[in-house]
């Protein structure tokens, strides 16, 4: 007969940054489960072994903790899990090179009488320190075995096995701490009959609840309390067990991480260099996560929009069931993909931050400034993120302690202007802002930074009231980022991301998808003459658009341009799709190309060739992101994208129109001119071109698989023809100024707007390239908007400030819930309404009625939040 075996569960426990999660990585390897904990959002991690015995061993990696009381959600989950009946075992990471502040814990966790085994941790820095701790007396002292963590030796990890064996088999006789007479009477008064001693002791410490009134005698009577009594007991214990077990072996070697934190903690060099290392971080994720966007979505298009598309289509599909798998839950699919370079690189970077030890330092050096905003340093990380994409952003507050920390954080990151904005307001900024489009741009992230700053100082008084948790940090010991540890750690958040965010994600996208498909009879359009005739058709999407029309006519968007707040609507999937909806919605396309899209019958080789195509396209485009990647470092957030030759010539456009300038004057001018429109250097890219082109036709006459290059050198030489023409037009026009060849003031006026006016046309045809859309597009879009600058940064400061796109919305909502992600989701909204109906009409529309309404609805919020704030009162850790 099969011998039954046993399934052992141990729970992995230890102070944070005592290696404890190296520990349980090296020891478990692949064989791990992720998940959260039941009801809240702290990651549960579990690895299964088997013991050479057979039984079969669960360990429970627990968040790390300095005792068994809580002050925060992570140090809540483990503490329960701790002192709760389900683990057979509880395994305790120690670190040697703090042995006395470590084994505080090791002492409370023996006192829950559950077999223990102590594992040593940093033992090799203690080293080379010069020490080393003598293990078998401690393991005497303690009354339980005491290994090294350094698993990855088979003689260590089976020295760890027989330890867990044995203490599972013997009855350990652990330290026993005697506390002072004076807290006796009290331990009886908190003791409750069948139950074990150590609950009194948790109840006088606050663990539990029920001895409030004892700790109030208690304090009255000695001046104390109860806790302090109990840790001092603890101590003097500690004291008694670490007499003469650290020994010296050695000389100490030099610390680096000692000259390390005169840089890095420095009072004047530690914020300069945390900023360096936050732009590198903001860098990594955005730019060279960013290389991989395209690729997913290119790939999620091919698989799960068009290809799927296609199969079901091919294999007779109703049209309704295309749109639900096809255009909903593969779009959904699709988008959920386009997040996972970002946030994987995101959590990669950290991870690399958090292992090397500098995390922590970031978090000492910020915490002055954020504590300002009423958060601690460590919130700044999940802001900086905010830049480059909301998702990651919201996901990085899980480093923060405790709750009320992480939602304050939750409510500011939408403000940071996602990289999704940014076609949005290149697009607006090529259409009516021309040269001064980089300026615009910087002046909404100011925006944004700014009523971030004020929604902090709001929530701080009114709906999260309090102090940020309590500023205790250990600083870790520096180390080189372990390669296994940071990809399995930045793997296992993103798993969480894709399996919950996701999720929710799928259903939003499905739910527009569907809604934009849906098609219904417009009630807008003119009624048709004839009888027979067809009713209009719109989606509901459109409907709902056309129909709240009316609420944005506050903030400059009229109602007949009501395709401003479809866009609006298109946006949640996400906010560069503003720019795409209103491309459609003005009826700019390509109909040549859509006929010839239209005429070409589905089969399953033209299929096969479009899937073929797509994953060709989505693999090419890594290797085209990944050649600007140098250049980017400088630019990350990607405002040069509104630089051109003709930017510079736009601006030296207004000089040029002084009628005092000097004749030197006149001839620097052109000169700068000529420097800005690069006269030089399209005549040597035109030289250039023209013998590339010359050589391929001689290589092609004998290669005819050369082909394609000539025609791509043709191409590319034709660009460059007509680069030049156009800066030699300027060029000349400019000339009749500052040659003098002009000599009557009006003539000369002419000559100066003609030059102003074509480079601004050049400007706008260079940017309706730069940002995909066609230059009739923003001319429509400029007469849409009344050619009004203040109509359109209105409408750009409600894409700033409303809701975020799904992801992130989803992400939210996993994080902190449905009540105050719907808070969040309207408190973004009203408030995008309000800043942009007060810019409009303090700039443009002067009505008082819409100055006084939002000055109102914004005073009327406030009053909310601090109703609210008094009536949920946010607890830090549930």
């Amino acid at each position: 007969m099969k011998e039954n075996k046993r399934k052992i569960i141990a729970a992995v426990v230890g102070d944070p940054n005592t290696g404890k999660s190296t520990f349980f990585n090296a020891w478990t390897g692949m064989h791990q489960v992720t998940g959260n904990w039941p009801g809240v959002t702290v990651e549960k991690l579990l690895g299964q072994l088997t013991m050479p015995n057979g039984d079969s061993l669960t360990l429970v990696d627990l968040p790390g903790i300095y005792s068994l009381h809580a002050v925060s959600e992570d140090e809540r989950v483990a503490s329960e899990y701790a002192r709760s009946a389900e683990p057979d075992l509880i395994i305790n990471v120690i670190d040697a090179v703090n042995l006395e502040r470590n084994l505080y814990l090791t002492l409370a966790l023996a006192e829950l009488g559950k077999p223990m085994v102590a594992v040593l941790s940093m033992t090799d820095i203690l080293e080379r320190q010069g020490f080393a701790v003598d293990m078998e007396m401690l393991s005497k002292r303690l009354g339980m075995p005491v290994v090294t963590a350094d698993v990855q030796h088979r003689t260590k990890r089976v020295a760890l096995e027989r330890a867990i064996e044995e203490a599972l088999a013997t009855k350990q006789q652990l330290p026993h701490v005697v506390y002072p007479e004076s807290l006796n009477q009290a331990l009886k008064q908190a003791h409750r009959e069948g139950e074990p001693e150590v609950l009194a002791v948790h109840r006088l410490e606050g663990i539990l609840p029920g001895a409030e009134t004892i700790i109030t005698d208690v304090e009255k009577a000695l001046g104390t309390t109860p806790d302090v009594l109990i840790a001092d007991a603890r101590y003097d214990k500690i004291a008694e067990i670490t007499a003469g077990i650290v020994k010296q072996v050695g000389h100490a070697r030099t610390e680096l991480g000692r000259t390390l934190d005169k840089f890095a903690l420095n009072r004047w060099l530690g914020i300069p260099i945390f900023l360096g290392m936050m732009y590198l971080l903001f860098w990594f994720t955005q730019v060279v996560g960013g290389c991989f966007i395209d690729f997913f979505d290119g790939l999620g298009d091919a698989i799960f929009v068009t290809g799927l598309g296609n199969v079901l289509t091919l294999c007779g599909a109703p049209e309704w069931l295309v749109t639900l798998l096809a255009d909903g839950l593969g779009t959904g699919v699709q988008t959920v993909m386009t997040f996972i370079p970002p946030v994987f690189f995101i959590f990669l970077g950290l991870s690399v931050l958090e292992d090397s030890g500098y995390m922590a330092r970031a978090a000492y050096v910020m915490d002055r400034f954020m504590r300002l905003l009423g958060l601690p340093g460590s919130a700044f990380v999940p802001m900086l993120v905010g830049f480059g994409c909301t998702v990651p952003a919201i996901m990085a507050t899980r480093t923060l302690a405790n709750r009320r920390d992480r939602l304050l954080t939750i409510f500011m990151a939408p403000f940071m202007s996602c990289g999704a904005r940014l076609p949005v307001y290149a697009l607006f900024g090529a259409a009516f802002f021309g040269a001064a489009s980089g300026t615009m741009v910087f002046a909404i992230y100011m925006c944004g930074i700014v009523l971030a700053v004020l929604t902090g100082l709001l929530l701080k008084h009114t709906l999260f009231v309090g102090d940020p948790a309590p500023f205790v940090m250990e600083l870790p010991l520096y180390h080189i980022p372990r390669i296994t540890t940071v990809f399995k750690q930045a793997w296992e958040r993103l798993q969480r991301f894709l399996f919950r965010a996701g999720k929710v994600l799928v259903v939003m996208v499905l739910l527009l998808s569907v809604c934009d498909k849906i098609m219904v009879n417009d009630p807008y359009a003119e009624k048709a003459s004839a009888a027979d005739a067809e009713p209009a058709k719109i989606s509901v999407i459109e409907l709902v658009g056309r129909t709240i029309s009316p609420v944005f006519v506050p903030m400059g968007v009229e109602r007949e341009n009501w395709q401003g707040s479809v866009a609006l609507i298109v946006g949640l999937f996400a906010k560069e799709q503003v720019v795409s909806s209103l491309n459609t919605l003005y009826a700019i396309s390509n109909s040549e190309t859509e006929e010839a899209e239209k005429e070409e019958p589905l089969t399953w080789a033209s299929a096969k060739s479009q899937f073929s195509e797509g994953i060709v396209d989505a693999f090419a485009t890594i290797p085209e992101a990944f050649a600007g990647l140098l250049d980017s470092l400088l630019d990350p957030l990607g405002v040069a994208m509104f630089k051109s030759e003709y930017d510079q010539a736009l601006r030296l456009a207004d000089q040029l129109a002084d009628p005092s300038l000097s004749a030197d004057r006149l001839v620097g001018l052109q000169a700068q001119i000529d420097d800005a429109l690069d006269i030089e250097g399209l005549h040597s890219e035109l030289t250039e071109a023209t013998a590339t082109k010359e050589a391929l036709e001689k290589q092609v006459a004998q290669n005819e698989a050369l082909r394609p290059q000539l025609e791509d050198a043709e191409a590319s030489l034709d660009e460059v023809v007509k680069r030049l023409e156009k800066a030699s037009e300027l060029q000349g026009l400019a000339k009749k100024v500052t040659s003098g060849s002009v000599t009557d003031e009006a003539g000369r006026q002419a000559v100066v707007k003609a030059f102003a006016d074509k480079v601004d046309a050049y400007y706008q045809e260079a940017m309706s390239e730069e940002v995909e859309a066609d230059a009739t597009l923003m001319k429509t879009l400029a007469g849409k908007f009344d050619n009004n600058k203040n109509r359109a940064f209105a409408y750009l400061l409600f894409v700033l400030l409303y809701v975020p796109c799904l992801a992130a919305m989803a992400t939210v909502v996993r994080e902190i819930g449905w009540g105050y992600s719907s808070i969040l989701f309207g408190y973004l909204t009203v408030l995008g309404w309000c800043v942009a109906t007060l810019y409009f009409q303090v700039t443009t529309g002067h009505s008082i009625i819409w100055v006084v309404v939002p000055c109102v609805i914004l005073a009327l919020v406030a009053g909310f939040f601090c109703a609210l704030g008094r009536k949920l009162k946010v607890k830090l850790v549930v």
